[in-house]
């Protein structure tokens, strides 16, 4: 099953990232490795993780540090950071890639919900299992507050706040804080700003511009595989767990359920499937899942 997804963008590929204790940075040979062996082979380094569940090690090796589930992964190029949703910790912690250490980033290992400590540091703010994380223009930290039904964003002063979730309404077209968001799973956000949000619990991915209005980017709200071809909105999808934006603008999504990865492109919003695994589903919903 596929779960998470990101991308390498001083290549652009896009890697697959299973759940693991060991949170597993998948790293492309330089070139002057690959002009040695004349072929690019990728190799798996493990950047965070003992492998032992638990919490300890802020301020050491990432390597020797305690994860209690680990899920989403963000990488910021402009700083070398990797941030890491600590998920059963209800935290996220974040490892320093050019010394290797690791430290708290957001959340105080409390789970809480309604956005407990919106306004201030967010070291000591309460998460509650976090599951997606992003990185945006400016250095805006966003994170999929699963738990809590929203996502929340961490300014560049270490500051929390709620940037959606906590409303009332699940229909599109509103202010992002308005709307009611079930269990956001996973995010991704383009050079523009856009912030992409898969929610589990409503089958559907959405968008909140930079003008802060959330609108539906794919799904119906419909648990099922929608067929290909047609406009996102209109087709069904079903378990985005992962979501990634390429250069280009194309939208990612893993859908654990279906086993598969999709694409929608600009400008059309066309959702086409990419990669599929041999079992999956290819068919209409059967009538009871239809009524």
């Amino acid at each position: 099953s596929v779960f998470f997804l990101t991308f390498d963008f001083s290549s652009n590929h896009g890697y697959v990232r299973p759940r693991s204790m060991l949170v597993q940075h998948l790293l492309l040979l330089l070139s002057a490795v690959l002009s040695c062996d004349g072929a690019a082979n990728p190799i798996i380094t493990t950047i965070a993780g003992s492998g032992i569940n638990g919490s300890i090690g802020d301020g050491g090796r990432a390597t020797a540090a305690q994860l209690n589930g680990p899920t989403g992964l963000a990488w910021d190029p402009d700083t070398d950071r990797l941030y890491v949703c600590d998920s059963l910790n209800h935290r996220v912690r974040v490892v320093y890639v050019s010394n290797g250490t690791i430290a708290a980033f957001a959340g105080n290992g409390t789970a809480e919900s309604a956005g407990a400590g919106d306004g201030g540091p967010a070291a000591e703010a309460r998460l509650q299992t976090p599951a997606g994380v992003a990185v945006g223009p400016g250095g805006l930290v966003y994170i999929a507050d699963g738990g809590d039904a929203r996502v929340r964003v961490v300014y560049a002063n270490g500051t929390v706040g709620t940037m959606a979730g906590g409303g009332a309404s699940l229909a599109g077209g509103i202010p992002a804080r308005s709307a009611r968001l079930v269990v956001p799973a996973a995010l991704a956000v383009d050079s523009s700003g856009n912030v992409f949000i898969a929610d589990l619990g409503s089958y559907s991915v959405s968008v909140v511009r930079p003008d802060g209005i959330l609108t539906v980017f794919a799904g119906t709200g419909r648990p099922w595989f929608g067929p290909d071809g047609i406009d996102a909105t209109a087709s069904s999808i079903n378990q985005v767990y992962g979501l990634a934006v390429d250069l280009a603008g194309n939208v990612l999504l893993a859908e654990i359920v279906s086993c598969r990865v999709r694409n929608v492109s600009p400008p059309d919003n066309v959702l086409r499937t990419i990669l599929r695994a041999p079992a999956a589903p290819t068919s209409a919903p059967p009538a009871a899942a239809r009524a």
